[in-house]
């Protein structure tokens, strides 16, 4: 084989391997975006609206006028809506559609959608105690209730966000060290937090309880007869079961993990390696607010 052949097998191979990547990102993106789509597909179904750039339109506006959805969560819509209609479907996105996207935008300059702008979607915090007596009237022999212990126990104490939670394998844990490697989606890094023996000893009866396996979802799908299946349910879905179960938004469970380590005088870098933030002052400006009784410390 001349050197001319050995150079356009090399590009033959470094071509396939680019379309091979190709389609595992776009594998990947499909998935990822699935539960934001299959809203489109449900709202477009129940107000007869067809699956196009403009049903587009209609649903992303009654999202932030009607459901007053936070602009991140707005963009995340977009980004889903733009790769089904144009990577899955191969419709040409109108220039309309991007002028409307943008309008919408701008409405999140002015009251009453000002508030919305925010990047965390997180409502309040509530006391460590009031969170753990929510989840611990599952701490049952019920399988049902061992696994949603171990799952409500863990989003508490590592503070996940919800997209962190349902990517977790069984073999994300460490028993040995207390720790559990989280991907972190914003970051995308590999991020190990602490546990505490109580969580451990609750994600060890789940495990136990449900015969899981190591590549197994940690949260997983169970169906109506109580039944595990290793599918990743998406971010969507695992809010509502949270909310379904204890009463409030996985991101409650968030901010008040990381309030309770502020109260408990832990400094903004520990909070941060717990929490998975890249940024100390988005814990500052977003979820720590100081009163008169915090300053009483210091002076």
């Amino acid at each position: 084989m001349n050197e001319e052949s050995i150079i356009r097998l090399s590009h033959f191979q470094d071509d396939k391997r680019i379309n091979e990547i190709k389609a595992l990102t776009k594998e990947k993106k499909k998935k990822d975006y699935e539960g934001e789509y299959n809203l489109f597909k449900k709202w477009c179904s129940l107000n007869h609206y067809s699956m196009d750039f403009i049903g587009a339109e209609k649903y992303l506006l009654h999202e932030v006028e009607v459901k007053g959805i936070r602009l991140n969560t707005m963009n995340r819509k977009v980004a889903a809506l733009r790769f089904y209609l144009t990577g899955i479907q191969g419709n040409i996105e109108p220039e309309v559609f991007s002028e409307s996207v943008q309008a919408i935008r701008d409405l999140y300059n002015f009251e009453p959608y000002l508030e919305k702008k925010g990047i965390n979607p997180v409502t309040f915090a509530m006391q460590k105690e009031v969170a753990l007596s929510l989840i611990e009237k599952f701490n049952t022999d019920k399988p049902e209730d061992i696994r949603i212990y171990a799952i409500c126990l863990v989003n508490l104490i590592t503070a996940n966000r919800p997209s962190e939670m349902v990517r977790i394998h069984v073999k994300d844990f460490d028993f040995s060290r207390r720790e559990i490697a989280v991907k972190l989606i914003k970051q995308k890094t590999l991020h190990r937090k602490r546990l505490t023996m109580e969580a451990l000893f609750a994600v060890q009866r789940y495990i136990s309880s449900f015969k899981l396996a190591p590549d197994d979802y940690f949260v997983g799908k169970v169906d109506k007869w109580g039944n595990y299946s290793a599918v990743q349910i998406n971010a969507n879905t695992y809010r509502q079961n949270i909310k379904k179960w204890i009463n409030v938004a996985p991101y409650t469970l968030r901010k008040t993990q990381i309030t309770s380590m502020h109260r408990n005088k832990a400094d903004l870098a520990t909070i941060a390696r717990q929490s998975g933030h890249k940024s100390v002052q988005t814990i500052s400006e977003h979820y720590i607010k100081l009163d008169s009784t915090d300053l009483d410390d210091y002076i």
